[in-house]
């Protein structure tokens, strides 16, 4: 089984930035995507649930699932006109 270390880097006020925000949306993804609790915190190598689903875990609207939904099928379908024309999209 591999291991991915995200490294962790902090904005110029002292904040954890690109690892806690990628942390924070793998966990809400899979949560989203109806992945049990204890898998998620299993994936996020956490050894307290209540971090995992408290700190990591957002919880995400039907309509923002519905937004996000149709956006990634716009961007697929832009993604498959860039390709068909050689990488211009009018």
């Amino acid at each position: 089984m591999r291991h991915y270390y995200i490294g962790v880097s902090y904005d110029r006020l002292g904040r954890r930035t690109e690892a806690e925000s990628y942390y924070r949306s793998l966990a809400t993804n899979l949560h989203a995507l109806g992945v049990d609790d204890k898998t998620i915190q299993a994936i996020l190598r956490h050894s307290n649930m209540g971090l995992t689903m408290n700190v990591y875990v957002k919880s995400v609207s039907k309509s923002q699932v519905i937004a996000m939904d149709a956006l990634s099928e716009k961007l697929g379908t832009c993604n498959d006109l860039a390709t068909n024309r050689g990488g211009l999209v009018n």
